[in-house]
């Protein structure tokens, strides 16, 4: 939801909200597939990396169908399992926790028993990464819920001369600072690189988790610093979503080369399968928390009790990232003597 100033002002509305959301999710589904085309034009390319190992298992015949023909049917199967899930927010509140919990031991279990001392080393540091990384992604992912609800009923989105930015608009912010910085950091890791410098990764960890806390911590300056009528400048609002966005840079790439990297090839599927599960899980926190954000609808109308509220919460969320930062920081020394030498 936007909120309600922005369904009282139909200037402040953007078209997906004058359209229909659909069109909005119409479009993402165009994207993909522009995106699939690219991928399959583009295979050449990869030089057969990614390719199964044996063509002709995959055209064996179990039944009425081959062996991949069985693999698309059962991906299919996944997707409508998928979409009724999505539907049932209790059961995947349930279900999560369990599965991620189920999927970790299988790791743990199949590390103890069949790889060595340092392979088993490399899969305790991914795990525990992965843990905190449930931590910013609670974090950065209030984005579309309290983030928004904030921008929309406290932040002063008017611009000189009378426009007013829709609420809902600034979820345009991470995107493109994605786009404007994701250049600028992989030249920033490279260079490292060159001089000896690069940050191990926990490090890069720490760097992410502190700067998503450090984010809340702007909201809640901005909050203290509330102009004329209790509303919050926009500046503060992007700068929280800029320091998410640096954090992201720093984290999300980053956790996904280290489970390539760090995990035995038999178990990469499995435990790229637990990080996803782990942000998955992260996604669901981040709803419970944005929840404790919720304005009562007596209050509604009533900026100072917003305010109040908003910076409650976010407070929270500003200690709830540097501490976590600062555990990992504590254990960074000895996660990166676990690597043997990975990075």
């Amino acid at each position: 939801s936007s909120g309600e100033s922005s369904q009282s002002n139909p200037a402040a509305m953007t078209p997906a909200q004058t359209l229909g959301w659909g069109y909005g999710f119409g479009l993402a589904g165009v994207g993909m597939l522009i995106g699939l085309a690219t991928f399959l034009h583009g295979q050449r390319w990869l030089h057969g990396i990614a390719e199964p190992p044996d063509r002709a298992a995959l055209r064996e015949r179990l039944g009425p169908l081959s062996r991949d023909g069985w693999i698309y049917l059962g991906g299919i199967a996944m997707v409508l399992l998928a979409w009724q899930l999505v539907q049932q927010p209790r059961l995947i509140g349930y279900g999560l926790p369990v599965t991620l919990v189920a999927a970790c031991l299988f790791v743990v279990v199949h590390g103890l028993r069949h790889c060595s001392a340092p392979e088993r080393a490399r899969l305790a540091v991914v795990l525990t990464l992965t843990f905190f990384s449930v931590v910013f992604w609670a974090l950065f992912e209030q984005a579309g819920s309290s983030m928004n609800l904030f921008a929309d009923r406290v932040v002063d989105r008017r611009l000189p001369g009378g426009p007013t930015i829709p609420a809902s608009a600034f979820q345009s912010l991470n995107a493109g600072f994605i786009i404007l910085l994701s250049p600028l950091f992989a030249a920033l890791w490279a260079a490292l690189t060159a001089r000896g410098r690069d940050p191990a990764v926990p490090m890069k960890f720490v760097l992410g988790i502190l700067q998503a806390g450090l984010g809340f911590g702007a909201l809640v300056i901005g909050i203290r610093l509330a102009g004329e009528g209790g509303t919050v400048a926009m500046g503060w609002l992007a700068l929280a979503y800029f320091l998410h966005t640096t954090g992201e840079l720093c984290l999300s790439p980053i956790g996904l080369s280290m489970v390539t990297r760090l995990t035995v090839p038999v178990l990469t599927g499995m435990v790229m399968g637990v990080w996803f599960l782990a942000t998955a899980f992260a996604e669901y926190l981040a709803a419970l928390l944005a929840s404790l954000a919720a304005v009562p609808d007596a209050d509604r109308g009533d900026t100072t009790a917003a305010l109040a509220i908003y910076a409650d919460i976010f407070t929270t969320l500003f200690w709830a990232g540097v501490i976590a930062a600062g555990l990992l920081w504590l254990l960074s020394p000895l996660l990166t003597r676990m690597t043997h030498g990975l990075r």
